[in-house]
Order: structure tokens, then sequence, then C-alpha cells
């Protein structure tokens, strides 16, 4: 009786597992079908000409197996248009206390599409800049906001106001 009950208890537990998986793969390609099938109503409502633009420049990304908007190369800009154009990592010690590193990853909003050699002196701008400084002058959050407004104001000195806003993706400091 008691081998009965015990594989009669593991029946029922493994049931519950069953059904869990059951449940998890129906809605999964559920998931998929909906996914597949709200793109290709997107893809009909395009005429001809705009489903082969769409069409070429996804296979061209899938084949070069990049994302351009998510790029760290100074050059390069998202294939859309958008004008953020990120900098290569600046990673540099400060001035006053050479003991003290500091890494940052910036990427920058322009009005226009920037050249390279404007891009390479803003950064070596950014390099100087943190060279003249100490890390006292930038605890806190105050401290960070002033930092953010005088990379700001250097950037729009050298760009002559090209870029508008100035984004601190990564800012590390050891």
């Amino acid at each position: 009786m008691s081998d009965d009950a015990a594989i009669q208890k593991y029946f029922n537990a493994n049931r519950y597992y069953q059904v869990f998986i059951t449940k998890f793969i129906l809605l999964t390609c559920t998931g998929i079908f909906c996914g597949w099938l709200g793109g290709f109503e997107i893809i009909s409502l395009l005429s001809d000409k705009e489903k082969n633009g769409v069409i070429i420049s996804l296979l061209s990304s899938m084949r070069n197996n990049q994302n351009s908007s998510v790029s760290t190369d100074m050059g390069e800009i998202a294939q859309d248009k958008s004008h953020i154009i990120p900098l290569k990592p600046i990673i540099t010690n400060f001035g006053a206390t050479p003991e003290h590193m500091i890494r940052l990853d910036i990427a920058l909003i322009c009005k226009n599409i920037p050249d390279k050699v404007l891009l390479e002196m803003i950064h070596q701008d950014i390099i100087a800049y943190f060279r003249t400084i100490s890390i006292e002058q930038i605890t806190g959050p105050q401290g960070f906001r002033y930092l953010k407004n005088d990379v700001e104001e250097h950037i729009n000195l050298r760009s002559k106001n090209l870029v508008s806003q100035v984004i601190f993706r990564t800012f590390i400091i050891t």
C-alpha cells in the first residue's frame, strides 16, 4: 500500500511540472506567432519600394552582425540618421591626485554630423580637463552636476554649439 501511495504521489508531483511545461511551451509559441503575425501585418502596410528597403537593411545588419546604435567607434553614426555620436572611452588620472583613475563613456547629441577631427579634439579636451581637476571637486551630487556642466561648456566651446547635449554613459572612479 505504501508503494502505491508513493507512486501516486510521484505522478501527482510530476503531473504539476508536466502541466507547467505544457503551458509554458504553448504560451511561448503563441507569443512567437503573434510577433510574427504583427511583423507581417506591419510589412504588408508598406509599399513595395519601402518593403525592399526595410528587408535589405535588416538583412545587411544581420549579415554584418552589428547594431550601429550601440557602436563605440568614434566615427560611426547610426544608420537611421540619429545624431547620437559615442566617443571612445576615456581613461585617465586626475592631475591633483594621480593615484585615482577615472573611466568615462560619453555620447554626444549633435544638431549636425561632426567630422572625425572635431570628435578627436573634443575627446582630447575632455582628457585635458580631467587632468586639471581633483577628486574632491566632483564628490557628491552637486560635484557631478558641476562637472557635467563644465564638460558641456568645454564641448560647446570647441564645437561652436554643434553639440546640444552630453550623455555620460559610464562614470567610474577608482
